[in-house]
C-alpha cells in the first residue's frame, strides 16, 4: 500500500487503524505482517468507494481539460447510465492521437451512441464507445470478460458513479 500511495508505512498505519476501527477494513496476520482489506460486510465501505471513485475523477478532469469538456456536453445528453472511461486516457498514457474509449453502462439506443461520437468530432476527437446492459456487465464480471477486468483495473467514472459501485459490491457480496 506504501507504494500505491507514495507514502511511508509509519504514515499510513494510523489511517489503516482508524478505518479498520471504523470497521471499513479488517485484517488478517500472515507471518509477521498486516494485511488489509475492505470488509465487504460493512455497508458504510460502499459509501467510501463510491467518494474515493468521485475524488479521483474530480482530480483526473482537473488535470485533462479536453475530458473535462467532453464530459460536460455528455452530461448535458442527460442519459441515465454510468460512463466510463477506460484504455490509455484512464491509465494515462495518452498521447495527442490516442482515441477515447468509453464503456456505457445501462440501456442505451444506437442514437444516444452516435450523440456521444458526435462530441468528440466537435474537439477533432475519435469517441469509440462500448455499451453493455448491467446484467450483461455482471455476467461479464462473473465470467472474467477481459474488457471488463480490463475497465475495472484502469477507470475512470465519468458520470453515475454508484450503479458501477453497486454492481462491483453486488458481486463481491456473491463470492463471499
Amino acid at each position: 500500500m506504501a507504494k500505491l500511495t507514495t507514502k511511508s508505512h509509519v504514515t499510513l498505519l494510523p489511517h489503516l487503524k482508524a478505518l479498520e476501527k471504523d470497521k471499513v477494513l479488517v485484517h488478517k496476520t500472515i507471518g509477521t505482517n498486516k494485511v488489509y482489506s475492505l470488509n465487504f460486510e460493512n455497508i458504510i465501505t460502499k459509501n467510501y468507494l463510491t467518494l474515493s471513485e468521485t475524488v479521483e475523477t474530480t482530480a483526473f478532469l482537473e488535470q485533462v481539460f479536453l475530458i473535462k469538456k467532453i464530459t460536460k456536453e455528455i452530461f448535458n445528453l442527460n442519459l441515465p447510465g454510468t460512463i466510463i472511461l477506460f484504455g490509455s486516457y484512464a491509465k494515462k498514457t495518452f498521447h495527442e492521437d490516442s482515441d477515447i474509449d468509453l464503456f456505457y453502462l445501462g440501456q442505451v439506443t444506437d442514437k444516444e451512441i452516435q450523440n456521444i461520437k458526435n462530441i468528440g468530432k466537435t474537439y477533432g476527437e475519435t469517441i469509440n464507445v462500448k455499451k453493455s446492459t448491467l446484467k450483461n456487465f455482471e455476467l461479464g464480471l462473473r465470467k472474467k470478460d477481459p474488457l471488463i477486468i480490463e475497465i475495472i483495473k484502469n477507470h475512470i467514472l465519468l458520470q453515475n458513479h454508484e450503479q458501477f459501485v453497486n454492481a462491483l459490491w453486488r458481486y463481491c457480496d456473491e463470492r463471499r
